[in-house]
């Protein structure tokens, strides 16, 4: 199909390792998607943790950003 810009709901922020500075935020883009990009005001260490088929793009952070749980934010998405 083609890229689109959906909003995206911003499910969980959780510490991933001791690093007090790193996080792994779970976005649900409401969707399949075959590729995903966005933000949520901090540097992207990982996405390989995203689930495309269920609509979840996982970022590992560094840093927390001002992002909320519960909060939308924008995230380009490839539909299959």
């Amino acid at each position: 199909m083609g890229k689109i810009t959906v909003q995206a709901t911003v499910l969980a922020i959780e510490r991933t390792t001791s690093n007090e500075n790193v996080f792994s935020v779970t976005l649900d883009c409401g969707q399949p998607f075959k590729t995903a990009n966005g933000g949520v005001g901090a540097r992207v260490l990982d996405t390989m943790l995203s689930r495309p088929a269920e609509g979840y793009f996982v970022l590992r952070v560094f840093g927390r950003s001002r992002v909320e749980v519960g909060q939308k934010v924008p995230v380009e998405i490839e539909t299959p």
